[in-house]
């Protein structure tokens, strides 16, 4: 059986929920699993309201009970068994994949609770695992470090009572949920932070003009993430690296953040590359210096510690470019000339280029030393950033004070070339298709008989010298 530690705060929230008398809920659980035998819940973030107000989650009907006043009292309970209960699962799905690329590293989005009577999510069972399912298609990160499990966490709002249930990743429907031990903890006061920054310097020359430059820009960022992955981690004050080292022994007494390099091996261009480097449209390019941050438990290895970190600057790095090309397509329609939409046609069509910053990295805190993140291209993005807390992270009283910019910020006009045309297309009058084609046809013949009478001539030079020969 599988057990979790659930944060003392998390208990602490369950309780404020009940005690305010609120309303069903459901949203996403953000822990840890798989890792050792530490699986962790430390987040419960509420699914915002779908468009128009209406809840991700509606109980109709039913038991509606209220709690006892005394200990042993039985809680007293009105109206009809059975309550009607309504979930959002494509909602709840798409709430999940917008959160977690702001996840830090170390952590995931590992799950779902519903927040209501037991009677409620027991009719909701269903709709709930289907939920799952489909929190699971629509955010492949869901789940910790090749941990593809989920968690599907219950809490009565009489009661308070906790039930853990887990279903495993091959599983398909309700009747595979297993029960899990639920065990209370100070996982928070235990967690520490590690960080580093990553420069990226990476292009690539696009040639094949009928396919989309954003699948370049894509290819780009995958080879970026394989020399990430590839890297070699040593401490920036030069002490040698041991990857089974307890984050513990390398903590400062101030808690500090624990700061890591990653050693990349220089890109150096392919054969193929170079090649094509004469025949290329034009050419993609991202750079700029990166930070990459991952949250862990202290008890943890540096080697664990450094494996979230990488996926943390992998997974930064997609939704850098993610905001990148969105802001591409939007400047390249704000073009007066004619412009085709960037990156959703051949490459041969841009005839600008294109000059944005790498996105800057905003990190809201949301429980000590818990931070998420936001992607901006504008300088100090604050108010942004605070209408993702609000809406995505549920936090309804986030304040500035809350965000913290740990990169510097490049203006537009000091940014790198984003997209940079090498084949401009120049566009002349249009021609008639039959002469256009009679012409390439003459020049084929033409180049056809210069390499006839070439031939001849070298033939007839062998033959004279053949008779020369023997004559003498």
């Amino acid at each position: 059986m599988r057990t979790c530690q659930v944060d003392e705060s998390v208990l602490a929230h369950i309780n404020d929920l009940s005690q305010g008398r609120s309303q069903a809920q459901v949203g996403l659980i953000v822990g840890r699993l798989g890792v050792g035998n530490r699986d962790f819940v430390l987040l419960l973030i509420q699914s915002p309201p779908v468009e128009g107000g209406t809840e991700a989650v509606i109980v109709q009907g039913g038991q509606t009970q209220t709690p006892a006043k005394k200990a042993g009292q039985k809680a007293k309970g009105s109206g009809t068994a059975g309550p009607h209960v309504q979930i959002k699962d494509e909602w709840v799905a798409e709430h999940a994949s917008q959160l977690a690329p702001l996840v830090p590293g170390g952590l995931a989005v590992v799950g779902l609770y519903f927040f209501g009577p037991d009677a409620a999510f027991a009719a909701s069972n269903t709709q709930l695992c289907r939920a799952l399912l489909s929190l699971r298609d629509a955010c492949p990160d869901a789940g910790s470090l090749n941990q593809k499990d989920l968690l599907l966490l219950n809490v009565c709002s009489v009661t308070q009572k906790i039930t853990l249930k887990e279903l495993p990743a091959s599983a398909a429907n309700a009747s595979a949920l297993k029960a899990c031990e639920c065990k209370s903890a100070p996982v928070l006061a235990n967690l520490t932070v590690v960080t580093t920054r990553h420069a990226i310097d990476a292009s690539c020359p696009v040639v094949d003009a009928d396919k989309e430059a954003r699948q370049h820009f894509e290819a780009m960022v995958a080879r970026e993430s394989q020399s990430i992955a590839g890297a070699v981690p040593f401490y920036t004050t030069g002490s040698l690296f041991k990857e089974d080292a307890l984050l513990a022994d390398a903590c400062s007494a101030d808690g500090s953040a624990i700061a890591v390099d990653l050693l990349t091996a220089p890109e150096c261009s392919s054969h193929a590359d170079l090649q094509n480097n004469v025949e290329a449209h034009g050419r993609a390019r991202i750079r700029g210096v990166i930070e990459g941050r991952a949250v862990v438990h202290k008890r943890d290895s540096m080697k664990t510690a450094v494996a979230f970190l990488k996926a943390d600057l992998q997974r930064s790095l997609q939704a850098r470019m993610a905001v990148l090309l969105m802001d591409a397509e939007d400047l390249a329609q704000s073009q007066e000339d004619f412009h085709p939409e960037l990156l959703r046609s051949g490459a041969d069509g841009y005839q600008s280029a294109f000059r944005l910053p790498m996105p800057q990295r905003a990190l809201v805190l949301v429980k000590a030393p818990v931070q998420f993140s936001e992607y901006s291209l504008e300088e100090e993005a604050d108010a942004s950033v605070l209408t993702t807390a609000q809406e995505l992270l549920a936090l309804k009283s986030a304040k500035p004070s809350q965000i913290e910019w740990p990169e510097k910020a490049a203006s537009t006009q000091e940014a790198e070339i984003l997209w940079q045309p090498l084949r401009p297309r120049h566009r002349t009058k249009p021609l008639n298709t039959s002469s256009a084609v009679g012409n390439e046809q003459a020049s084929a013949r033409i180049e056809c008989n210069s390499f006839v009478v070439g031939a001849m001539v070298v033939g007839v030079l062998a033959i004279v010298a053949g008779l020369g020969y023997l004559v003498l």
